[in-house]
């Protein structure tokens, strides 16, 4: 079986010590219950199975079961607290957590470096403006180009952050410019943890920027539309092209002045109409 520290999933550690045991011993989901002091016999299957979550003390008794000690059992708590942790933040929190009791713990390819890249939202905003500002340290001037605001402090992390990353440099002037490397998260499913954090940032800016951007200077639309999910492969795909259009466009403009952010948003607003309840139409293939 697999270091429990190469796990990020705690419902599939239990499942593989569960299998591990059952093939070692005679072991069913009766014995581990019993063995971890839950009074149904099934409890831990349906946590597995992703049916029900853990106390506190349910954790703490599997802890017991499974004879984690030390550094393990640390870890163990933790994973159960990135699993069922209910909100983006919260869950970035418990992966750091997990990342530093064992540096070994991989987030999908994704260093510490480039994981705290994809944590802020101002770090791409940031290298943005070094490509158009004559940006020569004064950290002040730069952070209050950044809508919202964010301290020089932060902005001077960025820079050291972009750096290390060579995501910028110093010429021989002694000014910062970007380089040709990018970044890119695709694929890497932890790192998408940082990336759905910002995100969700940048949606609660394109509201605000529905009071605080004058109408010219801005572009905040949409529909609601039903259709099937051939459709929504077909918009999906529409949407990517968009935003490689969008890129494409973006690179080819020699007098940039201001940072602007594109939120492309498509997702579904109502349950999927069974069957036996859809009208035949125009939406629906039958």
């Amino acid at each position: 079986m697999k270091p429990i520290t190469s796990y990020l999933d705690f419902r599939e550690y239990l499942r593989d010590f569960y299998i591990e045991k059952k093939n070692s011993t005679k072991f069913s989901y009766r014995e581990f219950s019993k063995a971890a002091g839950f009074s149904s016999p099934v409890f831990i299957k349906l946590v597995i199975d992703g049916k029900a979550n853990l106390a506190q003390s349910g954790t703490t008794k599997l802890c017991n079961a499974m004879g984690l000690k030390n550094e393990e059992r640390r870890y163990f708590r933790n994973l159960v607290n990135f699993g069922q942790a209910k909100t983006i933040e919260t869950k970035i929190s418990y992966l750091e957590k997990l990342k530093s009791i064992q540096t070994s713990v991989s987030v999908d390819q994704l260093s510490e470096d480039q994981f705290a890249y994809f944590s802020k939202w101002y770090h791409p905003i940031i290298r943005e403006l070094v490509s158009m500002v004559l940006f020569d340290g004064d950290y002040g001037k730069l952070a209050a180009l950044v809508n919202p605001p964010i301290s020089a402090k932060e902005a001077q992390e960025s820079i050291e952050l972009l750096e290390k990353l060579q995501l910028i440099k110093k010429d021989e002037c002694g000014l910062y410019t970007v380089t040709s490397h990018f970044l890119t998260s695709e694929g890497m499913e932890n790192g998408t943890l940082a990336i759905r954090n910002v995100q969700k940032t940048m949606a609660l800016f394109a509201a605000q920027a529905i009071d605080t951007i004058v109408p010219e200077k801005r572009d905040i639309s949409g529909v609601s539309i039903s259709i099937s999910e051939k459709s929504s492969l077909a918009i999906h795909n529409e949407l990517q092209r968009c935003r490689r259009r969008i890129f494409e466009i973006a690179s080819e403009d020699k007098q940039c002045d201001v940072v602007y952010r594109v939120n492309l948003h498509f997702f579904p607003i109502s349950g999927t109409i069974p069957l036996d309840q859809r009208k035949t139409g125009r939406n629906y293939t039958i």
